[in-house]
């Protein structure tokens, strides 16, 4: 089911609003979490929230259920020069987390190493070195299959210039050799693992590919795609992607690049439909890109997680587009620099967002979207002159609390409602029968 947008009586398209309690009105809450550097973030399904991060030379781990205000935090242990990190988590609730260690002693043997450790269900923790190389690691990303085993990417050398893109994954929990996946890759990568265990990698590449995507099942590459064909930047600088998919296993994937010539790295975001790209501006920015991060809500739609720096100061924001309709919520102001941020939802529907701003922050936002429509859409058809049609709307609250629907109107006389007001209780449904009436020349 898709948010509620539209019926459709004769052959024309008319929109159906709903008045009710949106919780889109309501402030974020912004937490300091910690002290500490480079957060990284997994939010289970029921909104449990579980952060690693650094400090003092150290590993740290934070947890919270949704409906918790405090944070339970623990040392993971010492682990210095850490310049990454990525967690996730496997069905048996294993919070996998690989980490890059970088040593800039220019003497030093193997001064990149990659380091992987679990945080069990029980809270133990453990850390073994699983890569090691004269170059750093960098822009890691981390996702895990169905049947817990794990797919690593990230970039063999300094992001801020062409480098190799590497992936490996694990078979019976023992890590493979990594493989090449691209040649010259830039700045970032993301993957996501998708419900049939195949793998969807965006990146870039600014020798004449910009934005890239790439899909894998297995040890079997599909081509890379190119995804906006006449891509273009600013001064290509923080170019940041991600990638997800929706129920379909269809790519979503954020980036940052210019629009009608403009040389500004705008929030952008692109999806992949029948074979075929299609792509658009999320929001405006500058000569520089952004930090940004994608997700499909419960709900279907597209969210974003980022930092908006054409505001002054910067702004973290969280952006949704309903229909045609952009959703902007200004999650916090602040003065500094931030290469990351992390955005995630859970079940039901709420955003999780943490970043970096001289400490480690975290703000918990309510859903934007609370209802959803079976069908989506309601077609009439073509009524003859004075016919009546009636059709029945089944409206969802998705949300995990009681909402209350004030009205439900159309500007539209010929429409009727056999209700316009209730409340809804958390994953209750409401059928509405909806009635047309033809008057006048068909039409």
């Amino acid at each position: 089911m898709k948010p509620l947008s539209i019926v459709r009586a004769a052959t024309a398209a008319v929109a159906l609003a709903l008045t009710c309690q949106l919780a889109c009105g309501q402030d974020p809450a912004v937490q300091t979490v910690d002290s500490g550097d480079k957060p990284a973030m997994f939010v289970e399904g029921d909104g449990q929230a579980h952060l690693v991060y650094t400090r003092d030379n150290k590993l740290w781990y934070a947890t919270k259920t949704r409906s918790a205000t405090e944070w339970q935090i623990r040392d993971l242990g010492s682990c210095s020069d850490i310049n990454d990190i990525a967690v996730t988590m496997t069905p048996d609730r294993k919070l996998h987390v690989v980490c890059a260690r970088y040593n800039n002693d220019w003497n030093a043997d193997n001064r990149g190493r990659l380091m992987y450790g679990t945080v069990q269900p029980s809270g133990d923790f453990s850390m073994k070195q699983i890569r090691a190389s004269r170059v750093e690691f960098e822009s890691l990303t981390l996702d895990g299959t169905s049947d817990g085993e794990l797919y690593l990417a990230y970039i063999r050398g300094s992001a801020h210039s062409p480098h190799p893109i590497m992936i490996r994954h694990t078979s019976g929990g023992e890590w493979q050799e990594d493989v090449l996946v691209y040649s010259q890759g830039y700045n970032s990568v993301d993957l996501v693992v998708d419900s049939d265990n195949n793998v969807h990698l965006s990146f870039y590449d600014l020798s004449g590919g910009g934005i890239l995507y790439n899909f894998r099942t297995g040890d079997e590459a599909g081509p890379i795609e190119k995804i906006e064909p006449d891509w273009a930047g600013g001064q290509m600088e923080t170019m940041v992607t991600s990638v997800t998919v929706n129920s379909l296993n269809e790519p979503f994937v954020s980036y940052v690049g210019s629009i009608d010539n403009d040389y500004l790295e705008n929030l952008k975001y692109a999806w992949k439909k029948d074979g075929k790209w299609y792509y658009e501006k999320a929001d405006i920015g500058l000569s520089t890109g952004m930090p940004n991060k994608i997700i499909i809500t419960p709900s279907g739609v597209p969210g974003f997680g980022y930092i908006h720096n054409p505001s002054d100061p910067d702004q973290v924001r969280y952006s949704e587009k309903e229909g045609e309709t952009w959703q902007r919520k200004i999650v916090e102001s602040y003065t500094g620099w931030t290469t990351e941020i992390e955005t995630e939802t859970d079940d039901n529907g709420y955003i999780h967002m943490a970043w970096y701003a001289g400490d480690v922050r975290y703000a918990l936002l309510q859903p934007l979207v609370l209802i959803t429509s079976d069908p989506d859409l309601l077609d009439f058809g073509v009524p003859a002159t004075n016919e009546s049609r009636t059709l029945a709307l089944t409206l969802k609250n998705i949300s995990d609390r009681t909402v209350a629907v004030d009205n439900i109107a159309i500007n539209d006389p010929r429409f009727s409602f056999s209700t316009s007001s209730f409340s809804l209780q958390s994953q209750a449904e409401q059928t509405v029968q909806v009635r047309f009436t033809q008057t006048g020349a068909d039409g």
